[in-house]
């Protein structure tokens, strides 16, 4: 409690075991040091670190917005000392997603499929895989 309201309290013949639990929290929250940023938020002893901000998306986001959120996610975390991450049920359903259309791709266009055989590496390249084949 500041030593100001203290003394107010004191003055006045309030009763300190009177004060409300609103009351008490808004005092203690006068005594926190302005120079450490850090005070208002909790520790996450999990991850040993404050989480100070949360994303939100304000409009339905798509496949390619959660690749750029991480790639920005990346940027940032490259140039400050921040870990930021992606909810893990969100990454998930992310790839069973990529999963499902990978697979619708391939009933589209059964004979698309990944053929070594055709590809052309190069004339050096393709004599070693001629030989390869023997």
């Amino acid at each position: 409690m500041p030593a100001d309201d203290f003394e107010r309290c004191i003055a006045d013949g309030y009763r300190l075991c009177d004060l409300s639990t609103a009351e008490i929290e808004g005092l203690v929250k006068k005594t926190r040091a302005v120079n450490n940023l850090m005070s208002p938020f909790k520790l996450d002893k999990k991850d040993n670190s404050f989480c100070v901000a949360r994303v939100f998306f304000t409009k339905p986001m798509d496949d390619m917005d959660l690749r750029l959120l991480q790639k920005a996610f990346d940027e940032v975390a490259a140039r400050l000392p921040v870990k930021l991450r992606i909810e893990k049920k969100v990454e998930e359903m992310h790839k069973e997603r990529a999963l499902q259309r990978h697979e619708a791709l391939k009933q589209e266009a059964p004979d698309t499929g990944i053929k070594p055989e055709d590809w052309d590496y190069g004339t050096a390249a393709n004599n070693d895989y001629a030989k390869g084949a023997e």
